[in-house]
This record gives C-alpha cells, structure tokens and sequence, in this order.
C-alpha cells in the first residue's frame, strides 16, 4: 500500500499498540477484503457506519466525532447530539449503575471521570445506540 495512502487511513486504526499493529476490523476491511468487516468493528466504529448509512447530513450538521471524548463536556456533547439525530433516548434498565451515570452525564450532573472510565462508558453508549438504530430504522 502507497505510504501516502496508509497515512491517511492509519488515523481509522483504533489498534492497541502494544499487541496489535492493526485494528480487527481495519484487517478485515482493508487486507482480507471481508464483506461482514462490520462485525469486528469496536463500538464507535459500528455507530459511525449506521449513523453515516442513515444520518449522514444530520451528523454533519452537528458536527459530530466518533473519536474517543477526551473529557466529560466533550461525551455529554456527544450523547445529546446522537439523541438528538436519531430522535430516541435511552431505552435501557435505568436501574443498571451505568445507564444511571450516562443519563447523569447527559443531565450535567457528572462533574469529571477518569478517561478509562469515559471510554468504557462511551463504548458502551456507542454499543447500545448502533443496536437500537439497527432495530428501529432497518427491521
């Protein structure tokens, strides 16, 4: 692959550095041209494709990022323009002690969490709402 070419696309590669020079799901779409790379995907990735496949406009509009929040402002920004996009709010066990801290960071009641934390939690956000547009929007 031209080192121009892997520049650019190296910045989609969300691989533990320590163990992996390449992501799953980037092995599967780039070198093993796989038809399901989709499935390998982590989280964000997954609600990127379903957003970009049915929200692409609205998600511009709001400029949203799939990147990793760096902090809790950036993951509450995040949640709300997701929510709002797709027009549905959490449907989860509010009962769960995550679910309750999401809805918490939504409502800006979390003042600062440990990045680890931020990116557990978003994955999980991220899980969650690729699951419930892939149920609502493509039945």
């Amino acid at each position: 692959m031209p080192v121009l070419v892997k520049n650019e696309i190296d910045r989609y590669n969300y691989a533990d550095k320590e163990h992996r020079t390449i992501s799953e799901g980037m092995m599967a779409w780039q070198l093993e041209a796989d038809w399901d790379y989709h499935l390998k995907l982590y989280p964000e990735q997954q609600l990127a494709l379903v957003i970009k496949s049915k929200f692409f406009n609205q998600a511009i509009e709001k400029g949203i990022s799939f990147f990793i929040p760096e902090n809790i402002v950036e993951f509450k920004d995040f949640i709300v323009n997701v929510e709002y996009i797709i027009g549905i709010s959490y449907l989860f066990n509010t009962n769960h002690k995550d679910v309750d801290k999401l809805i918490k960071i939504k409502n800006g009641e979390v003042e600062e969490l440990s990045i680890d934390e931020i990116k557990m939690l978003y994955r999980k956000f991220c899980y969650h709402m690729s699951r419930v547009i892939d149920n609502e929007f493509f039945k």
